[in-house]
């Protein structure tokens, strides 16, 4: 029995897509309700750029596995 490795690619993009869309809210909630100070807006930068800098390295790490690659599972009987 075989398993597909790009099934593991469209988990992670489903999540990808959670992600942006909590992130959206929270932006948009720290924007709309949250206090007009630089600590906030500092806050807000640092987030946006560790979140950016983090999804960017895992797309560079994506770019360079084999998604034609199987998994085989129970080889041994």
């Amino acid at each position: 029995m075989t398993i597909p490795i790009t099934i593991f690619l469209y988990i992670y993009l489903i999540l990808i897509l959670a992600w942006l869309i909590f992130s959206f809210f929270n932006i948009f909630h720290a924007l709309k309700f949250g206090l007009a100070t630089r600590t906030n807006k500092y806050t807000l930068a640092a987030y946006i750029i560790i979140s950016l800098s983090i999804l960017l390295g895992s797309l560079f790490y994506i770019s360079t596995v084999d998604w034609t690659m199987k998994i085989e599972l129970l080889s041994y009987i």
